[in-house]
């Protein structure tokens, strides 16, 4: 099903911020879609719940019930878990029953004695899984995944990663997630789409034939590097490995990653306490090794002020030692920023 065909959008008139985008998903599907920020990845998405309407192209007619999984929960503080969660289903005009309530918490990993529950009582986990029960008790035509895994510990987003694929296949629905993340895409997607330029076009990237329950880890490995290959040829990616730099140009590095919109740890003492895009360490650092090996497998690219050990470099493909801020930003792949 053509989703989106040929849409062109901007919010005026004189400055488009995509130009003849069409996007596919059947049912059962999940589509994923990458790019670097600020290039309309969300925006792409509001067109699909109705937030945006575009200028040219039209939005399939007969999605009539969207359902978004956000970056944070959005839960509302005064109302209980049952009430948050029958919150979107009730907004559509649907009749919830306890037992609906209770089958959907059960559903993303909740016992149901939960649902008298408030927000502040919950931890960041349960907040996640709360509001994705919100989102799947609408039995959406269509859900929406805007960096909805952002921020939770592997495990969890493993978990939930699961769980929404198991949704989808069982129910026939069809979810279209946007994502930095490479691990992610390749974990979750039936098909993975990137838009790039501006304004920004898209182009299907990547075709996985093996069901996403099926995968294995060998598999995820294999399907990433190729993923990471076909991004690249685009010459306009932002995914590029580790590096490390001798200290002196790295403000002004921050700066100007900062000031394009990547989220930037720079505490080069400490270890990041949540997603960032990259993250800046002192090879000095104790966790040094800990924090490289948690970051191995994801998006998030680690800057190492000066020079760490060589095993640290070969294991964790710290391979490079920029000496300038042009540098730098040329080695990482950053020279259209």
């Amino acid at each position: 099903m053509r989703i989106l065909d040929n849409i062109y959008f901007g919010y005026d008139t004189e400055t488009p911020l995509f130009t003849g985008v069409s996007l596919e998903c059947e049912q059962g599907e999940i589509v994923t879609i990458m790019g670097r920020s600020g290039c309309g990845k969300s925006s792409l998405l509001h067109l699909i719940n109705g937030i945006n309407t575009p200028q040219v192209g039209t939005v399939a007619s007969d999605i009539m019930v969207v359902a978004t999984m956000f970056q944070d929960d959005r839960l509302v503080p005064w109302k209980t878990v049952a009430d948050n969660v029958a919150l979107g289903a009730k907004s559509y005009g649907l009749t919830v029953s306890d037992t609906d309530i209770d089958d959907i918490l059960w559903a993303v990993g909740l016992h149901p004695k939960i649902r008298d529950v408030y927000p502040k009582r919950l931890s960041g986990g349960m907040a996640k899984r709360v509001g994705i029960a919100r989102a799947l008790l609408c039995n959406p035509d269509i859900i929406v995944i805007d960096e909805g895994f952002n921020g939770l510990d592997l495990a969890l987003k493993n978990d939930l990663i699961t769980r929404i694929v198991s949704y989808v296949k069982t129910h026939n629905k069809r979810a279209i997630c946007v994502t930095h993340n490479m691990d992610e895409a390749v974990r979750i997607s039936d098909k993975i789409y990137e838009m790039r330029g501006l304004p920004a076009t898209m182009r299907a990237v990547m075709d996985i034939p093996i069901p996403p329950a099926e995968r294995t880890r060998t598999d995820l490995i294999a399907l990433e590097q190729d993923l990471e290959v076909k991004m690249k040829n685009t010459n306009t990616t932002n995914f590029v490995k580790n590096g490390f730099c001798a200290g002196d140009n790295v403000p002004e590095f921050i700066t100007h990653m900062t000031d394009k919109g990547w989220r930037v740890w720079s505490d080069t003492t400490a270890t990041p306490d949540g997603h960032y895009d990259m993250v800046v360490l002192s090879a000095d650092n104790p966790k040094l090794a800990d924090t490289a090996k948690q970051y191995a497998d994801t998006i998030t690219r680690l800057l190492v002020v000066g020079t760490p050990a060589d095993n640290i470099q070969s294991e964790y493909a710290i391979i490079a030692q920029p000496d300038t801020l042009d540098g730098l930003i040329h080695w990482w792949g950053w020279d259209n920023l």
